[in-house]
C-alpha cells in the first residue's frame, strides 16, 4: 500500500512538472528502487539507471543528443549513494 502510494505520488509529481529528461530519470529510478524493495530484492543503482535511460530514449529518441539528458545520466551514475550496490 505504501509503495503504491509512493509510486502514485512520484508519477503525479513527474507529470505535474513535466517530463524533462532529468525528471523522467529520477522518477523511473525511484520507481525501480521502490519495486525492488517491495519485491524483497536489493535495489541496484545500475539497474535503475539503465531502466531510466531506456525509458528516456523510448519516450524521446532525440534525448540521445540532448546535453541535459546525458549530464543527468552521468551525474546520477557518479553520485549514487554509497549504500546502493551496482
Amino acid at each position: 500500500m505504501t509503495a503504491a502510494l509512493g509510486l502514485a505520488v512520484t508519477l503525479s509529481y513527474a507529470l505535474l512538472v513535466g517530463l524533462q529528461p532529468s525528471v523522467l530519470r529520477a522518477a523511473v529510478m525511484a520507481a525501480v528502487g521502490t519495486l525492488a524493495v517491495t519485491s524483497g530484492r536489493a535495489p541496484l543503482a545500475l539497474n535503475a539507471l539503465c531502466a531510466a535511460t531506456v525509458a528516456m530514449l523510448l519516450l524521446d529518441p532525440r534525448a540521445i543528443g540532448d546535453v541535459g539528458a546525458l549530464l543527468s545520466v552521468v551525474r546520477a551514475a557518479a553520485s549514487r549513494p554509497r549504500s546502493m550496490r551496482w
